[in-house]
């Protein structure tokens, strides 16, 4: 019982990740790189492609990264917006809340069953 209990907190705690949402940043490829240096971004080019830049850097006036194993060179003329990955603090709060209720709930379950096999 304690391992299924111990799964579930970890697969919650996973979804974590999922409070986060690609947002446009309101500066441009070579300032966002360059200042914040991200692990991931993504961009769309001038020819509808939606590229995920992992690792992304600055060079000649290109913006280079790894995409799926394969070098990626895309001119800074060719990128319309630039997004990142930012946190969405409502839904992470929710989850945390759901957490510790689930939790309260686990452990009020515990006791009520402990408590019923003492009394008998």
């Amino acid at each position: 019982m304690r391992a299924k209990q111990i799964l579930s907190l970890i697969v919650m705690v996973s979804y974590l990740a999922g409070c986060t949402e690609w947002q446009v940043q309101p500066v441009t490829p070579k300032q966002l790189v360059e200042t914040e240096q991200p692990s991931k971004v993504r961009v769309e080019t001038t020819r509808k492609e939606k590229l995920v830049l992992h690792q992304p850097f600055i060079r000649d006036d290109a913006l280079w990264s790894l995409v799926r194993g394969d070098s990626t060179r895309i001119s800074l003329d060719e990128i319309v917006p630039v997004e990142k990955k930012a946190a969405l603090p409502g839904n992470t709060a929710f989850l945390v809340v759901g957490i510790v209720a689930y939790l309260a709930l686990g452990i009020a379950y515990h006791n009520a069953i402990s408590n019923s096999r003492l009394g008998s």
